[in-house]
């Protein structure tokens, strides 16, 4: 082409432009929107015509399938939509084409559904996987069973299941699975692999417990907050962190659990402020390398209330523990620290300490249990700043045990503390701040 002077013009397009515009064009038609019924008279037929990044969108009405989706970036969604399982397989079910194992589809999102009486509601494999705002009834396995990296399960509620989640996926995954209820599950959510955030969902009536959650994450921690789960036939609550990650569980509630309320795991866990009652097991139970328990407020149960095992170099901190018909703090590990912790009216000890060696009891009050106040087995304990009063009925001791004591401690108790008060030898004399009736 030649300008007005004569001169030519160089009108050639650059490559790269070129390329941005075809892959512009490519994502606009990538981006259609597939009507069931008005455009395909099945849902599996849309979903079939559809490419990656198209819509599915599923107008009012029931519908007997069992869909495939082998689409990566589909998303299906439906007003008023019912997709009838009818048992014969998966409501939904994300899986590629190909051999067996089926290959994985990826990018998946799935909202607005109604999925009932499926093997699974929701049957996945492929990483991004989202499910929101879903109802799921009726699923003779797990309702959402997903094998894949960073899923989003948010909004959805899962009513009459045999199982809520089944979660598998890789070690630097991290799952988010936020404000679902569930009712009526039969067997405990199994939600395992990299790092989790559990937050907001509610649990009830659920035979089989709660979830159980196991964080194999090296770096990214777990984060399990602000949970509620109610009238359960087994364990509420159990996360553990099997990797550096570590886990947080904090803020949740746990009420009327037929077993233990919370149990925590592995390494470096934190269990804080959480609320515990009416469990007929253990109300929190840790077993863990390095953890914490801080500020938890547990109240009326069946057992012990808080139960630490194992707990190296730990800390038990400011939790509150009433009228529950075990001890109510029992301990056993080494080098561990128990700081201000309120123990009062339980059935047994205020604090037993089973065994270990080097372990601190300091400024707890332990008060009218129905035991001892603080009953030591340990070697070089330091018990200081303490108050343990009014435990046994006024009728025993308020301190006891077969241990000895480091620093801080009386060791022989003799005079003031009373011949019944019988805590072993050893240690220096410096008096902890022990009230004894």
């Amino acid at each position: 082409m030649r300008s007005s002077t004569g001169r030519r013009l160089d009108v050639r397009r650059p490559a790269s432009l070129v390329c941005v515009v075809a892959l512009l064009c490519a994502t606009t038609a990538a981006a259609d929107v597939l009507e069931v019924p008005s455009d395909f008279a099945t849902i599996q037929a849309a979903v079939d015509a559809a490419a990656p990044g198209d819509t599915v969108r599923v107008g009012p009405g029931v519908w007997r399938e069992n869909v495939v989706v082998s689409v990566p970036g589909l998303v299906l969604r439906g007003t008023r939509s019912v997709i009838d399982g009818s048992g014969e397989g998966p409501c939904v079910q994300v899986v590629g084409e190909g051999p067996v194992p089926p290959s994985p589809v990826h990018d998946v999102e799935l909202r607005g559904l109604r999925l009932v009486n499926g093997t699974n509601a929701v049957r996945a494999t492929g990483d991004r996987l989202v499910v929101r705002d879903v109802v799921m009834e009726g699923s003779s396995g797990a309702a959402v069973l997903v094998g894949g990296d960073n899923a989003r399960l948010s909004g959805n509620r899962i009513t009459a299941c045999q199982q809520a989640f089944a979660v598998t996926a890789g070690v630097t995954s991290h799952t988010v699975i936020e404000r679902n209820r569930v009712e009526g599950a039969v067997v405990q959510s199994l939600v395992q692999g990299g790092a989790f955030t559990l937050d907001r969902n509610r649990f009830e009536a659920c035979v089989g417990g709660g979830v159980w959650l196991i964080a194999t994450h090296a770096v990214e921690p777990t984060t399990v907050s602000r949970n509620r789960l109610e009238f359960l036939g087994a364990t509420g609550l159990a996360v553990t962190a099997t990797a550096g990650g570590g886990a947080l569980v904090e803020r949740n509630r746990v009420e009327l659990a037929l077993g233990t309320g919370l149990s925590i795991g592995g390494f470096g866990p934190t269990a804080a402020r959480n609320t515990l009652s009416r469990c007929t097991g253990t109300s929190l139970r840790a077993a863990a390398t390095g953890g914490r328990v801080l500020d938890n407020r547990i109240r009326s149960g069946a057992g012990i209330g808080i139960d630490v095992e194992e707990l190296g170099a730990g800390r038990v901190e400011g939790n509150r523990v009433e009228r529950n018909l075990g001890d109510g703090l029992r301990f056993s590990g080494s080098d561990g620290s128990l700081l201000g912790n309120r123990l009062v009216r339980n059935g047994q000890d205020g604090i037993d300490v089973v065994d270990g060696e080097g372990n601190a009891l300091l400024d707890n009050v332990c008060s009218r249990n129905g035991h001892e106040g603080i009953d030591n087995s340990g070697v070089g304990t330091t018990i200081l700043g303490n108050t343990a009063r009014g435990n046994a009925l006024g009728a025993g001791p308020d301190i006891a045990g077969a241990g000895d004591g480091g620093v801080g401690s009386v060791a022989p108790y003799t005079g003031a503390f009373d011949a019944l008060n019988d805590y072993g030898t050893g240690g220096p004399t410096t008096p902890s701040r022990l009230d004894i009736d």
